[in-house]
């Protein structure tokens, strides 16, 4: 019997990478089934296997349309699972559901950019909606080990529930483009929203603690500024030691990443941690925050700091700067590592929590699916 699938995957920015990877292998994988795959008009996101359907839900996150209008969408769909890539999800929907849930962070952390009311109101749905969605659930995916973890201490979930798929990274598919102003100039290179688990404060005075030492050196750091990020650009005029590029298309990107002097992701709080394997696949040292899961992701291949020291964070990076033999180990280590992650093996393990939900089996148990 052909099985119906629905697959949110409506989502932006790293978690939107995360759905179409994840759909872009599905396809070489599912024969079998019939796929419906929810998008926004905006992504135009089109198949290449014929059993696969892109649907337009062009419905806004934690609204009412989200609860009542995306239910009316996906019961008119008649499914026999679907896959919510994010946790938003409409409560009055009652079939089979795998849901995602990336990493916890919001509940720890206000990232609060505009309306303060607002903010709060969405988040008071969102801390609802987790406990309820990891409630009624048949299955929980989370990308390491640390969230499934997190998961089931927080949000009191039986661990069988939960199923672990590693993401990956891939190289950005263009040319690098060189910025002009940090040609010839060297740099140390940040890249990621500036909310307050990523820790940027720390970041900026750490560096500045080197920078007797290297007095050449500069601190990049690019991604989309919002509010608290322009606060933060203007905290440290008038010096010109700290260059906020705000958000960077991906050529340019490529040419920051590949001429860093190291990669640095000081977060609090993370889920997995892409941007520091993509500055591995482009041969440059990451030096990183011990915090949540990004030891388990970056393992023997990252030179860690704690990051509420900034002391530490001074200390390490000193030592990828001034040490080759050091950074020549941590680049090696690095495509050593990549390696181990796969975007197939993900579909693969996703494709085996499917098949699991819908014969009714426990979905601790599972292995990766084979064909």
């Amino acid at each position: 019997m052909t099985r119906r699938i629905v697959i949110d995957a409506r989502s932006r920015g790293s978690t939107g990478r995360y759905a179409e990877r994840l759909l872009h292998h599905l396809q070489d994988l599912d024969e079998q089934s019939d796929y419906f795959v929810l998008v926004k008009k905006e992504q135009d996101w089109q198949p290449h296997a014929v059993n696969f359907t892109p649907v337009v839900a062009d419905i806004k996150d934690y609204s009412w349309q989200e609860q009542i209008h995306l239910w009316w969408i996906i019961s008119r769909l008649r499914p026999d699972l679907v896959h919510f890539t994010m946790p938003q999800q409409p409560l009055l929907y009652r079939g089979k559901t795998v849901t995602t849930i990336h990493d916890l962070t919001m509940l720890r952390f206000h990232n609060l950019d505009g309306n303060r009311l607002v903010y709060l109101s969405k988040l008071a749905v969102f801390r609802g909606l987790l406990f309820l969605v990891a409630r009624t659930s048949a299955a929980l995916i989370t990308p390491t080990e640390w969230v499934k973890s997190d998961v089931e201490r927080t949000l009191r979930v039986p661990a069988a529930k939960i199923h672990v798929t590693h993401e990956a990274a891939d190289p950005l598919p263009c040319e690098p483009v060189p910025i002009g102003q940090l040609q010839d100039r060297q740099f140390i290179l940040f890249n990621g929203n500036v909310f307050p688990h990523k820790n940027v404060r720390r970041l900026i005075d750490g560096y500045r603690l080197i920078r007797a030492r290297h007095p050449d050196l500069l601190l990049v750091i690019a991604g989309k500024l919002g509010e608290q990020g322009r606060r933060l650009q203007e905290a440290t005029r008038p010096a010109n030691d700290v260059r906020f590029l705000g958000f960077v298309p991906d050529g340019e990107l490529k040419w920051l990443m590949a001429n860093a002097r190291a990669y640095v992701y000081p977060s609090l709080s993370e889920g997995f941690g892409l941007p520091g394997l993509e500055a591995m696949l482009l041969d440059t040292p990451v030096v990183a925050s011990n915090a949540t899961c990004l030891p388990e992701v970056y393992r023997d291949a990252a030179h860690y700091f704690d990051p509420l020291d900034v002391d530490d964070i001074a200390c390490k990076l000193d030592e990828v700067l001034t040490d080759a033999t050091l950074r020549e180990e941590l680049v090696r280590k690095g495509r050593r590592l990549l390696a181990e992650y796969s975007w197939d093996r993900l579909a693969r393990q996703t494709l085996a929590v499917y098949r699991a939900v819908l014969a009714g089996e426990r979905v601790g148990q599972l292995r990766p699916w084979r064909r």
